[in-house]
């Protein structure tokens, strides 16, 4: 009863997945080439980062799907960096996190009744 209890918590891996561990990891730029505007404004870190550590990315040029080349501005441990500097290391896949912002929506003032 005991060994049920312990091989009910055991995955089992496929030959694939054995043989391509990293197929579904993702670096940068195939994680921000997902959306429309390729991540711009969102923010990124890796997992080995402290926290409040991030770019937030302000210009991203891709090639293909997972290269080219990509900018942003650093914050590190909370504290905002004043320029825009080139990301180093984006290729490493498995390591980045992302964030996407919250959008600020203001109401649109209402024109009724003016003319």
């Amino acid at each position: 009863m005991l060994a049920s209890k312990i091989f009910r918590g055991i995955k089992v891996f496929t030959k694939e997945e054995v043989l391509n561990p990293a197929k579904n990891y993702k670096d940068l730029y195939e994680l921000a080439g997902q959306y429309r505007c390729k991540g711009v404004g969102f923010h990124f870190w890796r997992s080995t980062w402290p926290p409040n550590s991030y770019y937030t990315i302000t210009k991203m040029d891709l090639k293909d799907p997972s290269h080219g080349k990509a900018w942003g501005i650093l914050t590190w441990k909370g504290k905002k960096g004043v320029k825009e500097e080139k990301i180093a290391s984006p290729l490493k896949k498995g390591t980045w996190r992302f964030k996407i912002p919250e959008l600020k929506i203001e109401p649109e003032e209402s024109n009724k009744g003016q003319k």
